[in-house]
Order: structure tokens, then sequence, then C-alpha cells
């Protein structure tokens, strides 16, 4: 019996949190919600002829596949097997891949759009070469050793603009409590990007870019563009896990770190300017070439041990 999403996202919300330093407590969270239940009597053809006739498949073996340049947009696809499955080129916007598996499965150029992806698995030899992801809510996830260098985090034509009637309904992309833990994120754009929670332990964040994110929304009056709302987004690393992580040459220009755990981390002549570092752990790292213009320091414990309380705010 298919679940409901209204069923599914109560049960998970009613999940804790669970602790991304351990991978088997991730791998229970994922269980608990959606159970892989493929139907044996049917076969990955059978199956595929379904999807693309009903675009629905729900929990149902796709394994090794051939999607290319299928269009499933909107796309029920809630614990699919996807490992291994061609989806080169394929129409995704906005499909439901919630507990879906796409172990090594090959996503060029892919349009993933604000795709759901909670509790989703990928895999080292998942391919995101020019991948479309902006938008897309990709939480408590298994990107463990994932190249997301070459992936689209932001609108395809990245002009920030859109019409209030054709406003997306994630206008960012949200990584937030996923496992991405020496993952490949280098030259990246991360800004904007949600990342609250992550497990990002000795990822790649070599060269990111990082600063507001700003998204213009237009009405039309006669054909003619007015401005209407403006909405700033800045990157969130609140609580996330960077021990070990390579910052290296980085800008995270307003980022929010607060919470995070950076021991050890490289940040070798990374910028932080304006960044919100309260409460961050700098244990083990060296700030010496990094730009800290108007950081926010506030119970923060500095690379020799000492907490900084520089920038507590403090009442008249």
């Amino acid at each position: 019996m298919e679940t409901s999403r209204d069923e599914l996202v109560d049960e998970f919300n009613s999940l804790a949190v669970p602790d991304l330093s351990s991978l088997e407590d991730q791998v229970t969270a994922r269980d608990t919600v959606v159970q892989y239940q493929a139907d044996a009597t049917a076969s990955v053809a059978e199956n595929k002829t379904r999807l693309v006739e009903t675009k629905a498949c729900v929990r149902c073996d796709l394994s090794s596949a051939d999607l290319l340049d299928t269009d499933l947009a909107g796309a029920n696809l809630e614990g699919a097997n996807l490992t291994g499955a061609n989806l080169t080129g394929a129409n995704l916007r906005g499909a439901y891949l919630t507990g879906a598996t796409l172990t090594d499965a090959d996503l060029t150029d892919a349009d993933m759009t604000n795709t759901t992806l909670v509790l989703s698995v990928f895999s080292e030899g998942s391919i995101f070469q020019g991948t479309a992801l902006s938008g897309s809510a990709i939480t408590y996830s298994d990107l463990r050793f994932a190249d997301l260098s070459k992936a689209k985090l932001h609108p395809r034509n990245f002009t920030r603009e859109f019409k209030t009637d054709h406003i997306p309904a994630r206008l960012v992309t949200v990584l937030s409590y996923s496992d991405l833990s020496g993952a490949n994120l280098s030259e990246a754009d991360l800004s904007g990007i949600d990342l609250e929670g992550a497990n990002l332990s000795n990822a790649d964040l070599s060269e990111v870019k990082s600063d507001e994110f700003v998204v213009q929304t237009y009405e039309y009056l006669s054909g003619i563009p007015i401005p209407s709302l403006k909405f700033k987004f800045y990157t969130e690393l609140g609580d996330s896990n960077l021990q070990g992580a390579n910052l290296a040459g980085s800008s995270f220009r307003l980022a929010n770190f607060e919470g995070a755990d950076m021991t050890d981390a490289n940040l070798t002549d990374a910028n932080f300017s304006q960044a919100y570092l309260v409460s961050t752990n700098l244990t083990a790292t060296d700030l010496s070439t990094s730009g800290l213009e108007d950081s926010i320091f506030c119970e923060t414990t500095m690379p020799d041990g000492t907490v900084s309380n520089q920038g507590c705010y403090s009442p008249d």
C-alpha cells in the first residue's frame, strides 16, 4: 500500500534528529521512514513502462534502467531502487524521491530542480556532472564521497529573477543533516545553500564561493516588469561537522557557522568576513592567513583552545 505524502512527512517529523557522527543512525532513520519493498514479480522493463505511463513507481526496482532523456517531471519514485540507472538528461523537476537509492546512478545533465530527496542514498559513483539541483531538498541523505563540484546548485540561467507566479517551491538548495563526509564540493557556489547540521568532515570545500544569494521577483504590468519581493539568503552551516575539511581559498562571507565544529580544518586564505562564528570550535586551525574582517566571535573556541567573547552582544 502506498504511503501518502502527508503520512510520510508526519512520520519523518516525529523522528529525532539523527546523530550525524553515526552512519548507523542515518541508515536506521532511512529504514524507519521508507523500507524498500520491491515487487519481485515485476521486471525492470515492466516497471520502466509503468513509470513512463503513470509517472509513479513507488518502491519498485529500476536498477540499471535506461531512462535517458525521459520526462519524469513530478514523478513519484518514493523508495525506488535506481541503482546504476541511466538518468542522463532526464527531467526530474519536482519529482518525489524520498528514500530512493541512486547508488552509481548517472545524473549527468539531469534536471532535478525542486526535487525531494529526503533520506535518499547516493555514492561516490553517482555522477552529478551538470546536474541541476537548485531548490532541491536533499536532507538526511547519504552523499558520502559524492562529487558535487560540477553540479548546478542554483537556477540554470542564474538570473536569480522569477515572475511572482513562477516562484519555485524552494528558492535555495537544502542539504541539511545529510552526510557529505569526504564529498567534493571544490569550486562550488554555495551562496545561500542550507547545510545546517551536515556532516562535512574531511570534505573538499576549497575555492568555494559563498555570498548572499538574492532572488528578485517581479509583477508584470502591461508586460513591463515591476520589482516586487526581494529574498536574501546566506549560507547556513550552523551545527555542521567540518572536522578536517579543506576550506582553503574559499569565501564564506556572511555565512553562519554557529555551533559548527571546524577542528583541524584547513582554513588557509579562507575569507570569513562578516561571518557568524558564534560558539564555533576552531581548535587546531590556523587563522593567520584567513580574512576575518567584521567576523562575529562569541563563546568561540580559538585555535589555541582559549574562548573568545570579543563579539558577544551586551545590552547597555
